[in-house]
């Protein structure tokens, strides 16, 4: 079964992942979703496998803002 590893990080959200999760539960794809951890959005509503990795920019806060790291840069 070949397999794909979709990798968004804090930026998985339940509505952007909705073709994966076709392709995941209506193919011979097997599709697993990897989001940050802390996570920004709630992804306990998708249908399909989601891993947790670790991300320092949900760990660090700063000046008062969450995701300090990922503001900085944009």
């Amino acid at each position: 079964m070949p397999r794909v590893a979709l990798i968004r990080g804090p930026y998985l959200r339940p509505n952007g992942v909705r073709p994966w999760q076709h392709l995941h539960n209506h193919s011979r794809y097997e599709v697993t979703a990897f989001n940050s951890q802390p996570a920004r959005f709630d992804t306990s509503d998708v249908d399909m496998p989601v891993e947790q990795l670790m991300w320092p920019d949900g760990m660090i806060d700063g000046f008062g803002y969450e995701y300090i790291l990922s503001r900085a840069i944009s």
